[in-house]
């Protein structure tokens, strides 16, 4: 399926990972290893990609494998985003119609939306509350980069804000020691063999 349509739902990396810290244990803890599909050993990865999971499953502390994680996924999205249509969870919880009425306008022969009078917005859920001081300095550390990419910003909160964090000298040794020196370009792409689902979607 070489001309599937790909849809990417990303989100805030500080609400994804509270997300994931709620939910199926390969999220919890990363364990890139036990993924079905994607895991470290697939063959049909790329090399940077199964170098990036193995990277991320050598990481001792969860919270520091959680924030490469989503880095990593993040990164896939960032390469093939001439192949993708991205969008951003909160703007399809906000603005439902608008954003999948973008959605389909990207694929072709793709149906009028009917129903309108019946989708209506919802709120932006959030769990940032279950995030740790760890949590949060590994997603900045980690992350920041690559929200940025994707549109989101929490570089400059207020010191009360769950978005924000005092950096530790002790921490930020650590962290950046996971962090590495990553860049946004790849040669390869995310489905080097083709494209495996219509749609891409995922809790991120």
């Amino acid at each position: 399926m070489p001309h599937a349509p790909i849809i990417a739902c990303v989100r805030n990396p500080l609400d994804t990972i509270a997300s994931w810290k709620t939910t199926f244990a390969h999220l919890k803890y990363a364990t890139v290893t036990d993924f079905p599909v994607g895991h470290v050993n697939d063959p049909f990865l790329s090399p940077w990609q199964r170098e990036s999971l193995a990277e991320i499953a050598a990481t001792p502390k969860d919270a520091l494998k959680r924030a490469l994680l989503w880095r990593y996924l993040a990164e896939c999205i960032l390469t093939d985003a001439a192949q993708l249509t991205v969008v951003r969870y909160e703007e399809l919880v906000l603005e439902p119609i608008k954003v999948l009425q973008t959605i389909l306008a990207h694929i072709p022969n793709a149906p009028l939306l009917q129903g309108i009078d019946k989708i209506t917005p919802s709120t932006v859920r959030q769990k940032r509350e279950l995030l740790d001081i760890d949590d949060i300095q590994a997603i900045r550390e980690i992350c920041s980069q690559y929200a940025t990419e994707l549109g989101y910003s929490f570089s400059e909160q207020p010191k009360n804000h769950v978005g924000w964090v005092e950096r530790s000298e002790t921490h930020h040794v650590e962290i950046s020691k996971a962090v590495g020196k990553k860049s946004l370009a790849h040669p390869t792409t995310m489905f080097p063999r083709g494209l495996r689902n219509p749609i891409f979607e995922t809790d991120f």
